[in-house]
């Protein structure tokens, strides 16, 4: 009697250390994926502000450009 409390308590045991271990490995797996999404947004982040900064200087180009040709078209020949 004592001995099959014993089996069944070892694989009550066995079970638990493979159910711990499987929410040890998904924790890892997490702590990777958190990592991964915080350094992909952070470069995103700094793009981002390089990004604007281009935007601008070609917003800025294209309104020169626009006074130009309007200045070409106004001028006689």
């Amino acid at each position: 009697m004592v001995r099959m409390w014993l089996v069944g308590y070892a694989q009550q045991v066995c079970s638990l250390e493979n159910q711990i271990h499987h929410v040890e490995m998904n924790m890892m797996e997490a702590e990777h994926i958190r990592k991964k999404y915080r350094a992909i947004r952070t470069s995103l982040l700094e793009d981002s502000v390089v990004f604007e900064s281009s935007l601008r200087e070609l917003e800025q180009s294209l309104i020169k450009q626009d006074q130009e040709i309007q200045n070409l078209k106004v001028q006689p020949e």
